[in-house]
């Protein structure tokens, strides 16, 4: 009878396990990738993240966003995907801020070109606004210079940052990577348009 017992309850926690793992791979979507991307990253907030800046003397990377916009949703499927981007952000102070719900946003240096969503801003370690850092790939948004359709056009400004503004010289795959523009960009997964917020 106990042998019974334990096969049948064997098989009830084999059900559950396939139940709970069954279900995890249904639900594989936009809130995993938001999982990931708040995970893998080493996120801080507007205002700590500029003291830390200081602190560790580390050029800041900040990223604007909004929660409902369709385009920052797919940057950050995309950033999820880049390990290129993982490894160089860890040169960097790695701010995330949502528009609307951070008021240091309303400053006129987080809005050099406008509002709009997603944008990505760079600043010295001193919290100086680094002017010369915007997408100045051949295919990138005249009008909106702080918007990035893929990770490649984010990892060659981030490279830029790294080569003018940081005390630490550059790994030399990095500086391959850098005169080589060896990077593709599959142009069908592009992020077509920022969301524009008035």
């Amino acid at each position: 009878m106990n042998k019974w017992i334990k096969f049948f309850s064997t098989i009830n926690l084999i059900a559950l396990a396939n139940q709970i793992v069954g279900n995890n791979l249904l639900n594989v979507g936009d809130s995993n990738c938001d999982k990931s991307f708040e995970r893998l990253f080493k996120w801080r907030s507007v205002t700590y993240g500029f003291q830390e800046a200081k602190v560790v003397n580390k050029p800041i990377f900040l990223l604007i966003h909004k929660m409902q916009c369709p385009s920052c949703q797919k940057l950050k499927q995309k950033f999820s995907n880049s390990v290129r981007l993982m490894d160089l952000s860890d040169r960097f102070v790695m701010i995330k801020a949502e528009m609307g719900y951070d008021a240091a946003l309303d400053d006129e240096k987080f809005q050099p070109d406008g509002k709009y969503v997603p944008r990505i801003l760079f600043f010295t370690s001193n919290g100086d606004f680094i002017e010369e850092a915007y997408n100045n790939h051949a295919n990138a948004d005249k009008e909106y210079r702080f918007f990035y359709k893929n990770p490649s056009e984010i990892i060659n400004t981030m490279l830029l940052v790294l080569k003018n503004h940081s005390k630490e010289p550059l790994r030399v795959i990095f500086q391959y990577e850098e005169l080589s523009h060896l990077e593709t960009c599959d142009m069908e997964d592009d992020i077509i348009v920022p969301t524009l917020l008035h």
